[in-house]
């Protein structure tokens, strides 16, 4: 086994900023929700409706809340339990999306195929793209 030096190993470390830049990647995933088409258009399942629009929405899992890792100090929600939170962009045209019930993931490779990792400006061009008509 050929070990390399201290000095030529490059770790990158697992913060927010990797996370979103994609050169963190090994352990970090997208959370997907895959509402029903058919249960959204249910009128007697407006549930199904507000809880999208709730997670999509800064009230979400984008919601300021104390931190409990940090007494007197707040976090997002999100970071709370251990995720990190997209840019407001996506969440926006996410929401974009749903409202004009466009299926699909905008997680998906140079060919177009669904991929569980993409950049997050690839995301919003993907999501732009499908969802704005742009």
């Amino acid at each position: 086994m050929d070990l390399k030096s201290d000095a030529e190993c490059k770790g990158v470390e697992p913060n927010f900023d990797n996370v979103l830049k994609g050169t963190y990647k090994p352990l970090s995933r997208p959370i997907f929700i895959y509402p029903n088409l058919v249960s959204v258009e249910r009128k007697d399942k407006p549930e199904m409706v507000q809880f999208v629009k709730f997670y999509l929405s800064k009230d979400g899992v984008r919601k300021v809340v104390p931190d409990r890792r940090n007494p007197g100090k707040t976090t997002l929600l999100v970071r709370q339990v251990g995720y990190v939170e997209l840019p407001d962009k996506v969440y926006e045209l996410a929401l974009v999306c749903f409202d004009k019930r466009i299926t699909g993931s905008a997680f998906v490779d140079k060919e177009g195929k669904p991929t569980g990792f993409a950049t997050v400006p690839d995301v919003i061009a993907q999501l732009e793209k499908r969802c704005k008509g742009l």
